[in-house]
């Protein structure tokens, strides 16, 4: 077996790839996971309202997290909101390997935007 290099790093296994995966997800804390998400909704306005990402609430769950975002104000195009959040969940999960759903808090405040 000398001579072979095994490559573990995250863009060496398929989604499908369950158990290595959870491994890498698990690897991941919650500081990291919310910096990934920060990341993804900066600049982004899903539904027309901005997102902050609720670091404290974050939770893994088995193999996914639960990451609470906190709108400036409620949406009136919810449809649009939660269909750009779709779109970033899709995102995170194809291009950084990571599985979450993106949980909508109270907004900052009561008015729709």
């Amino acid at each position: 077996m000398s001579g072979v290099v095994l490559n573990t790093s995250i863009a060496s296994f398929a989604l499908n790839d369950r158990p290595e995966l959870e491994r890498y997800q698990t690897m991941m804390n919650k500081a990291e996971v919310a910096s990934k998400i920060r990341d993804y909704v900066k600049g982004r306005h899903p539904g027309g309202v901005s997102l902050k990402v609720v670091g404290e609430g974050i939770q893994q769950v088995t193999d996914w997290w639960r990451v609470p975002v906190r709108p400036s104000a409620w949406s009136e195009k919810r449809y649009a909101y939660y269909e750009d959040l779709a779109v970033i969940e899709e995102e995170l999960k194809s291009r950084e390997h990571l599985n979450v759903l993106i949980a909508t808090d109270e907004p900052a405040i009561e008015c729709v935007a």
